[in-house]
């Protein structure tokens, strides 16, 4: 009885060793798991020797350990296990903390990186005025001068103003009337600005009357105004009087008529002034055949449009 539950323990701490061992290579055994083995064997092969007259004492025999049992020694040095490497958040991640021996690596490029930044950034004009249409190049002073990377953007405030910058250069294009603020940013934050403001030229837009005369060239719109057009009638008016016609403002019709729309050229009061006139006695002359005292007249000013018309007209007297 005694044997049956010896073998039944042996049984049970041999399962035990089993499943404590999976996962292990096949056919190794750890110093410890050794020592179980041969204990269990020995534990399982213990027998009750004969009892000798007038002894009491019982012997016992011992089977060989398993040979496969490794005892262990002095030599054999505790097994290391790997460390784990914890999960680390990807913004995170550098040479620190993915290998602190190169941490050093590290520092010493930041120092060289810090070495040639930027520190900031001047424009060589704090501020510039711009005719439409018209264009500047700026130029960009670096600290230090032997910075890099040289890395910059530009923003233009207001779109009257248009801005970009390439190899230190920042230019700048007046779009249409107004002022912006232009400004260029480094890499790494550095900035400057400039201030851009955009006019028109006077001679060209007619918003300033002041300063155009009656020989200032303009487009054919900013000349053929209303104003304008009325002196160009009073002149042809003035022709027909001078002529020695008689002017009768009751009279209406068209005999002769003069178009600004047939001047499209650009040119001053004057110029127009004189093809007005010059087309207006031309027709006045062939249709009275400069029997001008035989007539009457009247003459006036006829809108059509963003153009007017002069409009004569010529009847003979009533004999």
């Amino acid at each position: 009885m005694k044997q049956k539950m010896i073998a039944a323990i042996a049984a049970l701490l041999l399962v035990i060793c089993c499943v404590s061992g999976c996962g292990e290579e096949p056919g190794a055994a750890t110093p410890d798991e050794a020592t179980a083995d041969s204990a269990t064997v020995d534990e399982a092969q213990t027998t009750a020797a004969p009892t000798q007259a007038g002894s009491s004492a019982v012997q016992t025999s011992t089977a060989p350990n398993n040979k496969n049992a490794t005892a262990p020694t002095g030599d054999t040095q505790p097994t290391t296990a790997k460390p784990v490497q914890e999960n680390i958040p990807p913004d995170t991640i550098g040479w620190g903390n993915i290998n602190p021996g190169l941490s050093y690596i590290q520092d010493m490029v930041i120092a060289e990186m810090n070495m040639y930044a930027i520190r900031s950034i001047t424009l060589d004009h704090a501020a510039v005025t711009l005719k439409v249409g018209e264009s500047s190049q700026l130029a960009l002073s670096f600290d230090p001068e032997n910075a890099t990377p040289k890395t910059c953007t530009v923003k233009s405030s207001d779109k009257c103003v248009t801005a970009s910058v390439s190899d230190g250069i920042v230019t700048v294009l007046g779009k249409s009337e107004g002022t912006a603020k232009v400004t260029v940013t480094s890499y790494n934050g550095a900035a400057t600005s400039c201030t851009v403001t955009v006019k028109r030229d006077s001679a060209e837009s007619g918003d300033n009357p002041a300063e155009i005369t009656d020989d200032t060239v303009l487009p054919h719109a900013k000349v053929c105004t209303r104003e304008n057009a009325e002196r160009w009638r009073g002149a042809v008016d003035a022709y027909c009087s001078g002529c020695g016609i008689q002017k009768n403002e009751a009279l209406s019709g068209d005999s002769v008529v003069v178009s600004t729309a047939d001047y499209t050229e650009d040119g001053s009061f004057n110029s127009y002034n004189g093809l007005i006139v010059s087309d207006a006695a031309a027709q006045i002359d062939t249709f009275t055949g400069k029997n001008y005292s035989e007539y009457e007249y009247n003459c006036i000013l006829v809108p059509e449009g963003a153009e007017f018309c002069i409009s004569v007209t010529l009847v003979k007297k009533a004999e």
